[in-house]
Parts: C-alpha cells; structure tokens; sequence
C-alpha cells in the first residue's frame, strides 16, 4: 500500500509539472512571437523615421533659410533697381548720358558744341561779337547740398575712394566718400553738406557782362558762351516717347550718347551699359547700415555658350538690340533700330522692364554664389 500510495504521489507530481510545463510553453511562444512581430514594425518604424522624418525635418530647417535667402536676394534686387533708376534732379546731358531712367528723368538737349569755352577777357576782345547783340553766359558757381550717404555713393559711382568737398564748421574739406561714411557710422542718418558746381545760363549782352564785372557773385566763373540768346533745350524722357506714341509709365530706360568708340553699334552699347551701371554699385540702408552693392557681369557672358546655345545675356540683348531707338538731338528725330549710329549727335533709348532688371541683378548674383 505504502509502495501503491508512493507511486500515486509521484504519478500526480508528474502530472502535475507535465501540465505546468505545457501551460508556461503554450503561454510563452505567442508571447515571443507576438514580441517578435511587434519589434519588426518598431524597428521599420524607426528605419522609416531615420530615412524619411530626417529629410523632412532638414527640409523643415532649410526650406525656411532658402525661401528667407531667395526673398532677401528678391528685396535686395529690387533696392539695386529703385536706387540705380532714382529721378536726378539735375537733367542728363546728352553730351554725357549713360544712365538707367524712369520716363520722369529730364534731358538736357544742349548740343555739346553749342558752349564756346571762353574767359571773360577774351569774351570782351572777340571783336566778331556786338558790344549789344545777345548772347548766353554760361556760368559756374560753388553751391553746397545736403545728401543723404545713399546718394552720395550713387552720385560716385560706386567708388568709395573718390575725391568730394565737404563743408565741416563752414570750411570746406578735402576728403574721399570712405572717410566721409565711417565718420557717419553712429549717425548714418546726418545729411552730408556736398559742396558742388553747378552751370546755369544767363541771357545777355557783351556790354551788359562788361558793366557787371564788378557785380559778379563772389565763386562765380564764367566758363563759356552760346552764340545766341539760347533757352536750354530740356525735356523729360516721357516728352519725347509721349509724341512717339511709345510710352509706358512702367518701364525703365537705358539712355546712352553715341560715342565714336561703340565700334559695336547698339548690341556693344547694350552690353557695356549693363556691366558698367551693375558694377558700379549703388547704396542700400539695412537697417542702420549702408551697404555698397553692386554686380559683376562677365564680359562674355554675352557669348554663346558650350552647347552653343545662347546665353541669358545674350537673349536679353538680342531683344533690347531689335526694339532699340535712337534720338537725334541735333534734328529732334526720332528712329528705331537704325543701320548706322552718327556720334556726337545721337543718343540710344533702350526700354526694360523693372522684372527684366531684377531678373539681370539675381541671374548673375545667383552665378556668382
């Protein structure tokens, strides 16, 4: 019995731990596989969070620096247009124009051979000239401007190093636009007192600037004449392109005076034009503070490129060079595109868009990095 009742109690013992043992098994495989096929989807998850949130999350840090990058450029080229095309107060000579212009800019149509550059004395001993016959004095005087440091740098150019008069305490001074603007470093806002000479004309007589010698304004120099009794020729851009019937108010100008040395006729004038007013920088305030910008164009950006395809430029002037005018201010003629350029009496009148401009500053910006 002792034997039977043994064995009974290690029957149930088996039996027991047998049942354990396929409860703990049967319990702990799904347990695996469940871990198992939960780590799996983890896993990708994170490879997929590696591979695709990282790129987004660059591109969620760098969209915002490229689209601040490309407005800044957008802002930028613009300043570079509406400073480069500022209405002068003084007219442009067409003896000596290459400026970018609104149709509002005024043009002095004085032929440049008009002035007879003659001193006082040799006016009164010129015995061809009738002591009453009228005549024009053109006359020099000092005369100083308040301008802001944005003008002054487009007035030189560009050129920081370049010679100015200013007035400090009521004397005038010797000094370079550089020296000028770092004084002003604190206080970029004080206007500049520019002592510059202005011409004006005068109507009158031999006689008449004889009697008035001892008259003369203190700093006032006569420095030619015109042979008649000449009112200056003035009119704005819009006067002449108005009559033309091609006028838009929106547009911007490029005015040059022909030149004996633009061998290359109106394409070479184009060109030029647009390497030397991009190059010679303008002034821009960000906030505080004045900035000189300006950009370089290459000299055969022009040129056809390795697929010998045309280049940006070179389109850009293809069109400007077709639907070019040119005014002779000798004859007050008006013609397009013309065979053949007469120097000294003619000036070219190319009109551009504000986009197209833009369009140059951040075409050759973007190629130069």
């Amino acid at each position: 019995m002792r034997v039977a009742a043994s064995l009974i109690v290690v029957l149930a013992l088996l039996g027991i731990g047998w049942h354990w043992y396929e409860h703990s098994s049967t319990n702990s495989v799904p347990e695996r596989a469940s871990t198992a096929a939960t780590d799996e989807p983890v896993e990708a998850a994170a490879a997929t969070g590696t591979a695709t949130a990282t790129p987004t999350s660059t591109e969620d840090s760098t969209q915002p620096l490229e689209t601040d990058a490309k407005t800044e450029l957008e802002h930028e080229a613009e300043s570079f247009i509406e400073t480069l095309t500022e209405v002068d107060p003084e007219p442009v000579s067409v003896e000596s124009a290459d400026h970018f212009v609104t149709s509002e800019q005024s043009l002095s149509l004085l032929p440049p051979d008009a002035i007879e550059h003659q001193t006082t004395e040799s006016l009164l001993a010129d015995e061809s000239l009738d002591p009453d016959i009228p005549i024009t004095a053109v006359k020099q005087i000092e005369q100083v401007e308040n301008i802001s440091p944005e003008k002054l740098i487009a007035e030189s150019d560009g050129d920081l190093n370049k010679e100015i008069v200013v007035l400090e305490a009521d004397q005038p001074i010797t000094t370079t636009v550089k020296s000028v603007l770092e004084q002003r470093t604190e206080n970029p806002d004080q206007p500049i007192s520019l002592v510059k000479a202005v011409r004006y004309y005068e109507i009158t007589t031999p006689r008449e600037l004889e009697t008035a010698l001892d008259l003369t304004v203190q700093g006032e120099e006569l420095i030619g004449i015109i042979r008649k009794p000449y009112r200056i020729e003035e009119a704005t851009l819009a006067d002449l392109l108005t009559r033309e019937k091609l006028l838009d108010p929106e547009a911007i100008f490029y005015v040059r005076t022909v030149k004996s040395s633009d061998v290359q006729g109106i394409w070479g004038i184009v060109q030029n034009g647009l390497i030397s007013n991009f190059s010679r920088g303008v002034a821009i305030r960000r906030g505080e503070e004045v900035n000189t910008y300006q950009v370089e164009i290459p000299l055969l950006a022009d040129e056809l490129q390795e697929d010998h395809s045309s280049s940006f430029l070179g389109r850009m002037i293809h069109r400007k060079t077709a639907r070019s005018y040119v005014y002779n201010f000798r004859e007050n003629r008006m013609g397009q595109n013309p065979h053949e350029l007469n120097p000294g009496q003619e000036i070219v009148i190319i009109k551009f868009s504000p986009d197209e401009l833009i369009a140059i500053y951040k075409h050759f910006v973007a190629s130069s990095g």
